[in-house]
């Protein structure tokens, strides 16, 4: 048997049956519902354990999308088309640079507005 010390009880664990006793009284098999350790412990400090005769309830999976779920896309209109030869791209006089270039070379395309929602 091993032997967790802690501030509230004494927990004896069975290494062979996994069986729990506290101050020598006998608990059976526990179901371990959590377990909390402090920021900045270390591998064979003290840990803070909830433990229950009975299995807790499944947890459902936390769905970081469901937020989505409601949402309606925002409308896009289309406003003719836009060539970005005719567009401001510097100061008169100064070279076109090389970001923009390959924008340019692909010619006109269509351009859209998108709708606005205020808050």
């Amino acid at each position: 048997m091993s032997e967790l010390s802690t501030a509230y009880a004494t927990l004896f664990v069975d290494n062979l049956t996994n069986k729990v006793a506290i101050a020598a009284r006998k608990l059976g098999a526990l179901y371990l519902q959590w377990l909390r350790g402090r920021p900045g412990d270390e591998f064979g400090d003290p840990v803070l354990l909830r433990c229950e005769s009975k299995p807790s309830r499944k947890e459902q999976p936390y769905d970081a999308n469901a937020w989505l779920i409601g949402l309606v896309a925002l409308k896009l209109r289309q406003q003719g088309e836009w060539d970005p030869a005719e567009e401001y791209w510097g100061e008169a006089g100064e070279p076109i640079e090389a970001w923009a270039k390959p924008i340019i070379k692909r010619g006109p395309r269509p351009m859209y507005e998108m709708e606005q929602m205020l808050p």
